[in-house]
């Protein structure tokens, strides 16, 4: 029935990546930043492991990993707006658009 294949598709949506990480790709793609993608398979709790946990100790995707330019320390950003705001404050003029409005007000 409509219902049935309704309710597949909203689970089909359910087990793809997480939209917070979609997020973050978009993100990183509208400031045309290059970076590495490394997959969690949250399905088979991936996230759950000690290497991901190193990551994010609260076990949730996504994370940022890079490395501070000036002390060469790794750093690693959690939550997809923290993310998205770090992108556009940190590279204000990559992309041909802001990620975010440039005012407190208008945020």
């Amino acid at each position: 029935s409509e219902r049935e294949r309704a309710r597949e598709s909203e689970r089909e949506r359910e087990r793809g990546p997480p939209r917070r990480s979609w997020r973050v790709r978009i993100a990183l793609a509208a400031k045309r930043i290059p970076y590495e993608y490394c997959a969690v398979n949250i399905l088979e709790g991936a996230q759950l492991g000690a290497d991901h946990g190193e990551r994010n100790p609260m076990q949730q995707v996504p994370v940022l990993e890079l490395v501070d330019g000036l002390t060469g320390e790794r750093i690693a950003l959690r939550q997809s707006l923290a993310i998205i705001e770090f992108l556009e404050e940190a590279f204000p003029h990559r992309g041909p658009a802001r990620l975010l409005p440039s005012g407190p007000v208008e945020r």
